[in-house]
């Protein structure tokens, strides 16, 4: 029995946080534009379409990822939640590496139990296990090492086995060379009698090699014609460039001024905090500091201190942005100080006490890490962006920025097989003024403002709104065939016509606003959905036509302007009325050739 309760218990610890994880993990195509789900997006679609990802290309990642995405998808899982699956199995493995280390050390499953638990349980851990993204298994690669250096029983050929999980741990993430230092204090002996051995010295150096040949995979797919493919890895240059992230050596380098060393330090500690609070971070401390000065744990508390301190200090000097797996390892050895502590209590009540240790991180973190990961795991941004697209004109050519709206797009244009009538292209594409229409959502704008569209197409553009949410980047204006009436509000710019349709859950007006004489001021547009009695339910008001971009005053004689509106199917809308109206020098507002038709669908 005793030989079996070790493993009783890192399942029970690993089920839990199954348990815990599955309500949070993401199963839609990702939207959300914080920093930590920037990239989601993306390897979503690689691992579903054997692709290759931004730099360094991570390619090992990529081969596993899309054999186990492919598995999981034949038993049904869909392609959305299939990457996310594969992160989830990721991280479990690690928390499982992490509790054989524990108990290998302490003896004691309580606090084997306590400890992966706690770790499970912070924010970053719990979010990079429910996303689509490389952090699970760089941290399963780290907790690798990690357990190969502290493991108290003697393990034959452990400097090869470092060597090899090392080049494949560095070959997948750089970032885990950190972790030499820390390895180094412990190992020293055993690093020492392997350089006396020219043939162990040399398999190790072998081994090391190893973890880098996965590499060979991104001019190959490159070459056999992936769908999904970032840069050219089969050049030489645009190989060397992303094995080295060439693109990002702006993330790195000391600061430029004590102002932004304090602002990375302030912004590193705030994330520390969410992830075990100040109390966590004292008590750490503590621990590793007494552990290292004496104690049965001394190279352990070596190790995590030195460790704890090389990725802390790098993240606030070196890196200019918040890098998980920088977190990941600050916050490991933070916990496992916290453990080094239990040390001090009498053996009958050293599980007891983590067990408490367990139940306080879960009484604070739960709900704030749930509802931190739930945000950002259930944003529906990126399939209210496929819904956008799927209005675009046939044969257009709809941009957006590169980044999350952008992948949602890619996804569902490679892996869904949806948006065949349009072609997808990022602001980063050169684009010309040709034939075909160029679209992008409204909100592109607040980052691409009209001067920067002209600078990129090289020619002047009059934006339209074709579609709710939806502008089109005209190379020409566009005027009226017939005289224009004249309105019972005799001002410069009128209605001309209008059309109301419907879809499942939304009123969609199109109105072709056009100009009788050339504007002498610019009027807003007032949209409003009313009920029986009049009452305003709903109002789509605009400071000037097609989202602010076409003020009036800009427009020639007969000039067309279309703009579109929507509301939601409200049960109680009776009518839609619109207009124009300005802000009159004594505050009040003035109407103009205001329109009120039915709400009705269909007709």
């Amino acid at each position: 029995m005793s030989k079996i309760y070790p493993w009783l218990g890192v399942l029970v610890v690993l089920s839990i946080l199954t348990t815990v994880y599955l309500p949070t993990l993401q199963t839609v195509v990702n939207g959300s534009d914080d920093i930590m789900m920037i990239d989601v997006g993306e390897t979503q679609i690689v691992l579903n379409t054997w692709g290759t990802l931004h730099p360094t290309g991570y390619p090992l990642y990529v081969i596993l990822g899309n054999i186990l995405t492919g598995i999981f998808k034949t038993v049904g899982i869909s392609a959305a939640t299939a990457p996310s699956l594969v992160s989830m199995l990721w991280g479990l493995l690690a928390l499982a590496v992490l509790y054989a280390l524990t108990y290998n050390l302490s003896r004691q499953v309580g606090v084997a139990m306590a400890l992966t638990f706690v770790f499970g349980m912070t924010r970053f851990v719990w979010l990079h296990d429910v996303i689509a993204e490389v952090y699970s298994f760089s941290l399963l690669l780290l907790l690798a090492l990690v357990a190969l250096t502290l493991w108290r029983s003697p393990i034959p050929l452990r400097i090869p086995l470092l060597a090899l999980i090392g080049g494949i741990a560095v070959a997948h993430y750089r970032g885990i060379a950190l972790a030499a230092p820390a390895i180094f204090v412990v190992v020293y002996p055993d690093i020492a009698d392997v350089v006396r051995k020219p043939r162990r010295l040399l398999l190790s150096v072998g081994f090391v090699m190893v973890g880098f040949l996965p590499y060979i995979y991104l001019p190959l797919r490159e070459n056999s014609g992936a769908t999904w493919a970032y840069g050219t890895p089969n050049t030489w240059q645009g190989f060397w460039e992303q094995f080295n992230a060439v693109e990002f050596r702006y993330l790195f380098g000391l600061p430029e001024s004590m102002d932004v060393l304090i602002s990375n330090w302030e912004r590193v500690n705030g994330v520390l905090v969410d992830e075990v609070g100040n109390w966590g971070i004292g008590l750490g401390v503590i621990g590793l500091i007494g552990g290292a000065i004496s104690g049965h744990y001394r190279k352990t508390a070596l190790f995590f201190a030195v460790l704890g301190i090389i990725y802390y200090g790098f993240a606030v000097t070196f890196y200019r942005e918040i890098l998980p797996l920088l977190i990941f390892g600050v916050t490991l050895s933070l916990i496992a100080g916290i453990f080094l502590l239990l040390a001090y209590i009498p053996l009958r009540w050293r599980s007891i006490a983590a067990g408490i240790v367990g139940l306080i991180a879960v009484a604070a973190f739960y709900a704030p890490n749930r509802d931190y990961v739930t945000d950002r795991t259930k944003d529906q941004d990126g399939l209210q962006v496929i819904e956008l697209a799927e209005q675009a004109p046939d044969d257009s050519i709809l941009v957006l920025t590169w980044g999350p709206r952008y992948f949602a797009l890619g996804f569902a244009r490679d892996v869904q097989g949806k948006l065949s009538h349009i072609q997808l292209a990022s602001d980063k594409e050169v684009l010309s003024a040709g034939d075909r229409d160029i679209v992008t959502p409204f909100y592109t704008f607040f980052a691409q403002p009209i001067a920067w569209w002209e600078a990129k197409l090289q020619r002047r553009v009059y934006p339209q709104a074709v579609a709710p949410n939806l502008v089109a980047l005209n190379i020409e204006r566009q005027f009226v065939n017939d005289d224009l009436p004249v309105p019972e509000d005799d001002i410069d710019v009128i209605s001309q016509d209008y059309t109301l349709t419907c879809t499942d859950n939304k009123f969609v007006l199109t109105v072709n606003w056009a100009a009788r004489h050339p504007p002498t001021q610019n009027y807003s547009v007032l949209v409003h959905l009313l009920d029986a009695k009049g009452a305003v339910i709903a109002q789509d008001d605009k400071f000037a036509p097609v989202f602010g971009l076409r003020p009036m005053n800009t427009w020639l004689e007969g000039e067309l302007v279309r703009d579109v509106y929507s509301f939601d199917r409200f049960p109680n809308a009776a009518s839609i009325r619109f207009g124009l109206y300005e802000q009159l020098a004594n505050g009040e507002f003035q109407n103009y050739n205001l329109v009120t038709i039915p709400a009705t669908c269909g007709a």
